[in-house]
C-alpha cells in the first residue's frame, strides 16, 4: 500500500492515515473497478469527508501516472457490472441505482473539463466543493 503520511496511533496499533487510505482506494477503482471499489469511494464521498476533486488529488499524489481520462472510463464500469456484484455487499435496487447514478455525473464532469482543455478553455475554480 502507498504511503505519504505517518501511521495514526490508536488503542489497537498504528494503522493507515485515512488520507493513505483513501488514496489506496481510489488506486483500486483506477486499477480494477470492482463494485467494492465503487462501493468504498461513494461511501467516502457520501461521509462528507473528501470531495471528489480531493480524491482526485490524492490518486495524483499516490501515482504520478494518474489519468483523469482512463478514471473516468473506470468510472464508467459501474454501470456495467452485474447487479449481483454489488448485491453482495449490501448494495440493491434505488441504491445501486443512486450510486451509478452519482458516478456517471463525476465520469462526464471529468470528461466534460477534459473537452474544455482540449479546445482552450480551463475550467473556472469557484473555490466550492464538489461531490
Amino acid at each position: 500500500d502507498w504511503r505519504a503520511n505517518e501511521p495514526i496511533l490508536m488503542a489497537i496499533g498504528p494503522v493507515l492515515h485515512p488520507d493513505d487510505a483513501v488514496a489506496n482506494k481510489m488506486s483500486a477503482l483506477y486499477g480494477r473497478a470492482f463494485a467494492r471499489d465503487f462501493i468504498d469511494i461513494d461511501a467516502t464521498l457520501r461521509s462528507g469527508r473528501y470531495t471528489r476533486d480531493a480524491l482526485l488529488a490524492l490518486a495524483q499524489r499516490a501515482d504520478r501516472g494518474f489519468d483523469p481520462r482512463i478514471f473516468a472510463d473506470a468510472l464508467g464500469q459501474a454501470t456495467q457490472l452485474d447487479p449481483d456484484d454489488f448485491a453482495q455487499y449490501g448494495v440493491t435496487g434505488p441504491a445501486l441505482d443512486d450510486l451509478r447514478s452519482r458516478f456517471a455525473e463525476w465520469r462526464r464532469e471529468l470528461l466534460d473539463d477534459d473537452d474544455g482543455k482540449a479546445a482552450g478553455h480551463r475550467p473556472v475554480d469557484t473555490g466550492g466543493a464538489s461531490g
